[in-house]
Order: structure tokens, then sequence, then C-alpha cells
């Protein structure tokens, strides 16, 4: 599958031919837990563009897990592109 990439880091990236860039798998939700934490409160320190990835990736998270994604997320910001 062809697949994009961008470098928004400084040091040069060298990607050679047949790596596994990443693994994709089909899920299912079964149940929903709602209320489990408040996002939108903490993504005004992240990039834009990982928003939503902080988001969606919280939304079956407790709170010191969306702490710990969204220092994750900060820490290999120029890693993620959209």
């Amino acid at each position: 599958m062809p697949l994009r990439v961008f470098n928004m880091g400084d040091k040069p990236v060298i990607l050679y031919k047949n790596t596994v860039a990443a693994v994709c798998s089909p899920v299912d939700i079964i149940e929903t837990r709602s209320g489990l934490t408040s996002p939108s409160e903490e993504i005004s320190d992240l990039p834009q563009h990982l928003s939503k990835i902080y988001e969606e990736g919280c939304e079956f998270l407790e709170s010191n897990q969306c702490q710990q994604l969204q220092e994750l997320l900060k820490e290999y910001s120029s890693v993620f592109s959209f």
C-alpha cells in the first residue's frame, strides 16, 4: 500500500525499500465507556494536526493515560503528519 511521508524534523531520515512502516488491522467497538475523560480541555498545548489523534485516542482512556498520550504526541510531534 503506498504511504506518503513527510520528514518534519531537522535530521535526515532514510526509509529503505520493503520496510514495514505500519501494521493495520480491523477493530470492532463492542462497548463505549463515556465519562472517563475530557480531552477537549487538554489539547490546547498540542499542535493542531495532533488534536484529532488525541481526542480519538482518549475516548477509551482514563485521564492519567490521556496525559501520557499528550506528552507522547508532543515529544514525537515531528513524526506525525496529516
